[in-house]
């Protein structure tokens, strides 16, 4: 990813590399925008982001572990990334539902995982936006 990034010239990135055939973020930006990356892991990048003459504001991009118990940690890690900022915009894919409609499948069991997703996102005053297109992809 970091080789292809610096042959596409107007672009700028930030990279953590795969570890075997799984795994690895790429944070990528266009050269003119102000942006410095705070802090990384193997399931978020956050980053501050300046734009003309307004207020910078964090942009963190999130992979949550598919395997869910490693995600309780995750969450406190950006809950303390969120408080420090005041505004803050997670995008990505947090391996975790809000709600058993959001699934297909399966249990319609409200499982320990969620109830900490829906914890993380109430407690930090989250929204989803939502999304456009095929639901479960």
């Amino acid at each position: 990813m970091s080789r292809f990034m610096r042959s596409v010239q107007e672009f700028d990135c930030y990279v953590i590399p795969a570890r075997g055939q799984s795994g690895g973020l790429c944070l990528a930006w266009r050269k003119e925008m102000d942006v410095e990356v705070l802090n990384s892991s193997r399931n978020f990048i956050s980053a501050r982001v300046k734009c003309k003459d307004k207020p910078p504001w964090i942009l963190i991009g999130v992979y949550g572990d598919p395997k869910h118990f490693h995600n309780r940690v995750l969450w406190q890690i950006l809950s303390q990334i969120i408080q420090m900022h005041k505004v803050v915009c997670l995008m990505g894919d947090f391996n975790e539902i809000l709600s058993p409609d959001e699934k297909v499948g399966g249990s319609s069991r409200v499982k320990a995982n969620t109830i900490d997703f829906q914890n993380f996102t109430f407690d930090n005053s989250l929204v989803d936006v939502g999304y456009k297109g095929p639901a479960y992809t």
